[in-house]
């Protein structure tokens, strides 16, 4: 059964027309003055540094690739090694939001690990290839300090897509993988081929206008289907071990299953959590699912 809290945050959310925000882009898309406003309007939501809760309890080093954000925390006496390398959510448009920063060191705390945010390249304003090469840039950045099996790679909705096209473009550069990678609510087909009709009214954040419509806006002239966009299309093969999550009610819930499958027939150890009745990326609210998520995502890093 699902929880008051999480009951009292879904309404919360329908309160307040996130929704509705979001869906606003398909139709603002071609557009671009509009659209500018509107995202301009959405970003100042954004939590570009770690706020001052976290940098009270974190040491907190700001660290740049090329002019873009990579903070690095970590805590007195843990100075090496291991370590979260997060790439947030927000449709390739927005973030990364507070509630990603709180959720984010709740799971380093929980797994005894530091952890970094790259707060990589947004559409529509950079190019898909650009949000690739620096995203790599930062992943050996840290990789050079920490080494590459005590990196875990967290991707959330948009992350969790960047996160294994990340994956897939380091093993064909000849560069080793994360020890492991987490995918939370991951965006890894953008086209949504799969009938999403069931989900549609009980999903209170995303609707599949607004999620074809960021794909496109991240990759124009890519196409929703390109590997670069939907990592579900890809080459899955010789990829680190993945943990992915996914909320029974959300519409990314078909996508990410037939992800899980071809990554299976493609040899990946890969390990699927599904949260009955959550909304999409539900750890990052304060509710007894989320917690109980992140100790699971904790333990997929320490395990």
């Amino acid at each position: 059964m699902v929880s008051r809290r999480t009951r009292l945050f879904e309404a919360l959310i329908r309160a307040v027309a996130l929704k509705r925000r979001l869906a606003r882009i398909e139709k603002l898309s071609d557009d671009p003055d509009r659209l500018g406003r509107h995202l301009r309007t959405l970003r100042r939501f954004d939590r570009k540094a770690p706020p001052r809760s976290i940098r009270r309890s974190w040491h907190h080093e700001q660290l740049a690739v090329e002019g873009f954000g990579l903070h690095l925390l970590t805590r007195a006496g843990n100075d090496a090694n291991p370590l979260i390398l997060y790439l947030h959510g927000g449709g390739y448009l927005l973030g990364p939001s507070a509630a990603e920063w709180s959720m984010l060191a709740k799971v380093a705390a929980a797994a005894k690990t530091n952890f970094a945010l790259f707060d990589y390249p947004k559409a529509p304003e950079h190019a898909t290839s650009e949000t690739i090469r620096l995203t790599a840039q930062a992943f050996l950045l840290l990789t050079d300090r920490h080494g590459h099996a005590d990196v875990t790679l967290f991707g959330t909705s948009a992350g969790g897509g960047l996160a294994l096209v990340l994956m897939t473009h380091l093993r064909d550069h000849g560069r080793p993988q994360p020890g492991r990678a987490i995918l939370l609510s991951p965006a890894v087909d953008l086209s949504l081929p799969e009938d999403t009709s069931a989900l549609e009214a009980g999903d209170a954040i995303l609707a599949p206008a607004f999620v074809r419509t960021a794909g496109a806006l991240y990759g124009p002239g890519l196409g929703l289907t390109h590997p670069d966009v939907s990592p579900t299309y890809a080459d899955l093969q010789r990829l680190a071990p993945l943990h992915v999550f996914v909320g029974g009610a959300e519409i990314l819930l078909p996508s990410t299953e037939t992800f899980v499958a071809r990554a299976g027939a493609a040899g990946i150890d890969v390990h699927l959590i599904i949260e009955e009745d959550q909304q999409h990326a539900w750890p990052t609210a304060p509710t007894p699912e989320g917690a109980r998520t992140i100790q699971q995502m904790a333990e997929a890093i320490t395990g």
